[in-house]
């Protein structure tokens, strides 16, 4: 595909004018009209009674059953898993306009993709004959035959096998050096400049494109005793690892139809699946799981199905695999393996229907997480049920939608026996700390930067202060409330107390904020970059605010209140540990401690409890 400018809004109405989306829908579901719309079949998600709507006066289609809409970029996009670029070139196409192109492809780029994609495909046939054929792949094809792989199945994945030879790919293949370097199956000797093939004595599987089916690369189990079990292709030219999954070209249809997609960690996990008649199957192509590729799923699946091994190196991964999931707001499940089983195992031992059985026994992905972690952890005690917590807390930050992290806070505050706002209190603190030494790594910078003759003697604000005050942006009201305890005095620093005058003083005043008028009350540089910075905060301003906004402020306040608290502690202490305290004022102080502990810890029931 050419590249592209940012395609000019006026461009795409005119394909949106020219191109008819009820007669590009029809090619792909048959439509019937009924008055002035066009019904059918929903082609993503499966149903009995019409529900897929096309609307012709609007140009857009609805699905009235499964909630798709969208207009004919939207329906490609979808229906072919292709992106916008994709999509508008094709319709630009049917509708005869041209796109304008930027930095089209060079022929010298276009000669080496041409070259890399030949190769690839020569190496396939090549290593497949190979294992098929050759008296040398005995071993292979008998290793094959044990993991229930036959001479069908070998055509039908595209198996093939690599000799215990240096040369084997150089000889049979009639390209240049440079070339087969770039397809990432050769490699230059770094002194004696020899070249040698990269896949040696090891079973081959190729990596399709998820879309087109060409082959972008390989991955190659040992059958010796090399202590890298697996390797795979690097990148290249035309292989993005995160950019496909292996088996997602053969399994799309499926996953499609199903609006379902199991996860298996391994090639032969993969076509262990596959033979047993699950095809709706997919791998990571030899790494571990990326965001991309949970992306790339999203466009054909609702919900994904981890099934990984059950050891230690398979949990963690299965761990990840779901954090992902659930961050882009996959539906997801684990499945929980017998103790040092795989699929490929199970399949080979027990038979196919042993491991569909074990698809039955599925976990809700958030469940997974959290019974990992309490694993690790005594929920008997606080400081167990903590750590389970802080565990989480960095997938909960992840979660892009606040009501997908709302329900997953409140499960984990279900299943471990906490409140929900013990929960996003610590989930709070945390994203309050990481963006405390952001905004502390910034100013430090901004400090260095400071142009002669501005005053850098401003002090930074806390992160208490800092979360205050990006409330109080979103929600000024607050300011203003008759039970808001809150005021300039209540701040910790001079700078904080400055910030609450001038917001107060501009609600009062205008009944909202407005940066513009704020910053024009300013004269100095870095108070006028903090206020800025506060306004234009997403980390703070969307994801951490995901609750009832009055529960928010009455945490921020808590938070307060327990910082004067903690304050008076620290004066007690010192206090007591003076050489020149009597007993009966030491009785008095330890009194008031134990008084402040109690009503610390109350903030927070997963707090940890001061040092006596």
């Amino acid at each position: 595909m050419a590249a592209y400018k940012k395609i000019p809004d006026n461009i795409l109405e005119m394909i949106r004018e020219r191109v008819s989306i009820e007669h590009v829908i029809a090619e792909y579901v048959p439509l019937k009209r009924q008055g002035k719309y066009f019904k059918g079949l929903c082609p993503f998600h499966q149903e009995k009674t019409p529900s897929f709507t096309v609307n012709t006066d609007l140009q857009i289609f609805k699905c009235f059953g499964c909630g798709e809409s969208g207009n004919v970029f939207s329906f490609l996009m979808k229906y072919e898993n292709v992106t916008f670029p994709e999509a508008v070139e094709k319709m630009a196409l049917v509708a005869g306009i041209s796109l304008p192109e930027s930095e089209p492809e060079t022929v010298e780029k276009k000669n080496e993709r041409h070259h890399v994609h030949e190769i690839l495909k020569q190496s396939q046939k090549a290593y497949q004959k190979f294992l098929l054929d050759s008296s040398s792949a005995d071993y292979a094809r008998k290793y094959l035959l044990k993991r229930g792989i036959n001479r069908s199945h070998i055509q039908k994945y595209g198996l093939g096998y690599a000799p215990d030879q240096w040369d084997f790919l150089t000889k049979t293949l009639n390209h240049t050096g440079k070339y087969l370097i770039m397809s990432g199956l050769v490699l230059k000797h770094k002194d004696s400049g020899k070249m040698y093939d990269r896949f040696r004595n090891r079973i081959i599987f190729p990596i399709k494109h998820y879309r087109t089916g060409d082959i972008l690369g390989f991955g190659g189990r040992t059958l010796g005793d090399d202590p890298a079990k697996y390797i795979n292709s690097p990148e290249t030219i035309v292989y993005h690892k995160s950019s496909t999954l292996y088996g997602l070209y053969e399994a799309g249809s499926f996953i499609r139809k199903n609006r379902s997609a199991i996860l298996v960690e391994g090639y032969f996990d993969r076509i262990a699946m596959d033979i047993a008649g699950i095809p709706n199957t997919v791998a990571p192509c030899g790494t571990a799981l990326s965001s991309s590729q949970v992306k790339l799923v999203k466009r054909y699946a609702d919900s994904v199905i981890v099934l990984f091994d059950s050891d230690d190196a398979g949990i963690k991964a299965a761990q990840r695999a779901l954090e992902l999931c659930l961050a882009e707001g996959v539906e997801c499940f684990a499945v929980p393996l017998p103790s040092g089983r795989d699929p490929d195992d199970i399949l080979v031992q027990e038979g196919s229907d042993a491991l569909k059985n074990c698809l039955i026994k599925t976990l809700p992905g958030i469940d997974f997480l959290i019974k990992t972690a309490s694993n690790r952890h005594n929920l008997n005690h606080s400081r167990g049920r903590r750590s389970v917590v802080e565990e989480l807390i960095p997938f909960l930050l992840d979660v892009k939608n606040s009501i997908d992290r709302g329900s997953y806070v409140a499960r984990i505050a279900d299943l471990i026996g906490v409140p929900p706002t013990s929960v996003l209190e610590l989930c709070r603190r945390r994203l309050s700390k990481i963006k405390t030494q952001q905004y502390s790594d910034h100013s430090a910078d901004s400090y260095k930067n400071t142009k002669p003759g501005i005053s850098p003697d401003v002090e930074k604000i806390c992160c208490r202060e800092q979360e205050l005050f990006c409330f109080l942006i979103q929600h000024p009201k607050y300011i203003q409330w008759e039970n808001n305890p809150i005021n300039a005095e209540s701040m910790i620093t001079e700078t904080g107390k400055i910030i609450y005058s001038l917001l107060k003083k501009e609600f009062v005043k205008n009944n909202s904020l407005a940066l513009d008028r704020i910053l024009s009350r300013l004269d100095n540089p870095m108070m006028q970059q903090i206020m800025i910075e506060l306004f234009d905060d997403p980390d703070m301003n969307q994801r951490l605010i995901n609750i009832d906004p009055h529960t928010t402020f009455q945490s921020i306040v808590d938070s307060f209140k327990e910082n004067e608290l903690r304050k008076e502690l620290r004066f007690i202490k010192k206090e007591i540990q003076s050489s020149n305290v009597s007993p009966q004022k030491i009785e008095m102080l330890l009194k008031r401690k134990l008084e402040l502990l109690n009503e610390i810890n109350s903030y927070s029931s997963l707090d940890e409890k001061d040092n006596q």
